[in-house]
């Protein structure tokens, strides 16, 4: 067995690896153990891209590394964008709602988040 490891480079197990974190990743969303609302889901796809890119260097497909490199990119801008969205609501509870911000949410029908029963993303009619 040791013969047979030895064939694959350390660039293909992490390929390897990042395959089984993406496969990890998704059967977790997929069975609501993970929320693809939360930072970890995208930081788990971050870790995943790199390692399948890792992974290329060994055997390069430049369609792959595009997919890999636009996971990156989309998996960093969700996380930038939900750090930003609880900064603005964290300053929002310190300051309190803007004025026009209740006759809004009734109108959208919004659920409120700060149960847990809801998405600030989703809007319910």
């Amino acid at each position: 067995m040791y013969s047979i490891l030895s064939h694959y480079s350390a660039a293909e197990f992490a390929g390897v690896a990042g395959f089984l974190l993406y496969v990890f990743n998704y059967s977790m969303l997929s069975m609501r153990r993970v929320s693809g609302d939360c930072i970890g889901y995208y930081a788990v796809n971050i870790c995943a891209a790199s390692l399948v890119l890792i992974g290329l260097s060994a055997s390069f497909n430049l369609a792959a590394a595009m997919i890999q490199t636009f996971f990156i990119l989309m998996s960093s801008a969700g996380i930038i964008l939900r750090l930003y969205r609880a900064k603005k609501t964290h300053y929002q509870t310190l300051t309190g709602p803007a004025p026009h911000a209740e006759q809004s949410r009734s109108a959208l029908h919004l659920v409120d988040v700060s149960q847990g029963t809801g998405s600030p993303d989703r809007v319910y009619g």
